[in-house]
């Protein structure tokens, strides 16, 4: 049988529609694994729900923006049906922003920084939006939006505290933890979506790369990772309101150096990774020495991190002490 141009073309046309469906297929077959854990126990569905954005964003990226939300509705509907209408319109409110952040973020140009910076304004932007449309049509003011959901979450995790047959000295010791908790939410919250933005970034990318869809970046993400000389200034300012203040103006500054400690944390474990190497250091014996601290020492490791990150801005590590030419 012979095909003239025309049934070749609409052939290689068909080929490509089917490739692309059984693309997306995969990915959102990805995607919503987490709902099926979600059968088994709730927090394991809950716990790798963290990395469903991986999948979207990855086709997002690969495709199209248009295909990629397609996508994100598709699986919003299964969240919905599975885990009930609160818990779909929660997933789009989240993954939506976030996946069009991973987007943007892989292809930005400049500073890294600057391009998790802009994803998690981005996405903190959508959810205020969400907030303020939700207190359109309960008649609260956007306060009171915020304080019920931190009433709602403190209510859970008190709710499965008392579940537990926790001892009674435990029980107060949480019950601290959970008004800190709600005094630092939106610090705490702001963080997480810094580290998962970035992480998020590298993965997506180095998935593209891995199917030889992008390049290799030269140098890396986080070797960029160079925070400029004026957060110094804002950390500075921040961490003296914290000192000096109390009440309302400490919970504003608390909830502001957190993020920004995160940021510095970043760069901290950077500069830390290229002195581990310049020494030699393999990596098992890295991870377990990281590991150790983290669990004997957790606050001093992220405080020691986060000062390893803002001293950078002064001394430079990196360029102060490089790699050893070959031959050297």
């Amino acid at each position: 049988m012979v095909f003239d141009n025309t049934q070749k073309q609409a052939f290689s046309e068909d080929v490509g529609q089917k490739e692309t469906v059984r693309l997306w297929l995969t990915l959102i077959g990805i995607a919503i694994v987490p709902l099926g854990a979600f059968f088994l126990h709730p927090s394991l569905g809950t716990a790798l729900g963290v990395m469903t954005p991986i999948p979207l964003a990855y086709g997002m990226r690969r495709r199209n923006i248009t295909e990629g939300l397609g996508a994100i509705a598709l699986v919003t509907m299964a969240t919905a049906f599975v885990q009930g209408p609160g818990a779909g319109l929660l997933f789009a409110v989240e993954t939506f922003p976030l996946c069009l952040a991973i987007y943007w973020a892989i292809g930005a140009e400049g500073p890294p920084h600057f391009s998790v910076l802009a994803g998690v304004g981005f996405v903190a932007g959508v959810g205020l939006v969400a907030m303020f449309i939700y207190s359109s049509t309960t008649d609260l003011t956007l306060g009171e939006v915020y304080r019920q959901t931190l009433e709602k979450m403190g209510f859970f995790m008190e709710t499965v505290s008392t579940g537990n047959d926790i001892p009674a000295e435990n029980v107060q010791q949480l019950q601290w933890v959970i008004d800190v908790w709600k005094r630092l939410f939106a610090g705490i919250w702001l963080s997480t979506l810094t580290l998962l933005l970035a992480f998020y970034r590298v993965l997506t990318r180095g998935l593209l790369v891995q199917t030889g869809f992008m390049e290799e970046e030269e140098p890396s993400f986080f070797a960029r990772w160079y925070l400029p000389f004026p957060f110094v200034g804002v950390f500075v300012v921040l961490a003296a309101m914290v000192v000096l203040s109390s009440g309302t103006v400490q919970n504003v500054a608390l909830n502001g150096l957190i993020p920004l400690g995160t940021l510095y944390g970043i760069q901290g474990m950077v500069v830390l990774g290229h002195i581990f190497s310049r020494l030699g250091i393999p990596h098992i014996f890295r991870m377990f020495m990281l590991m150790f601290v983290a669990i004997a020492y957790p606050m001093v490791l992220i405080i020691t991190v986060a000062l390893i990150g803002l001293f950078d801005t002064w001394i430079d590590f990196r360029n102060r002490f490089p790699f050893p030419e070959e031959g050297e």
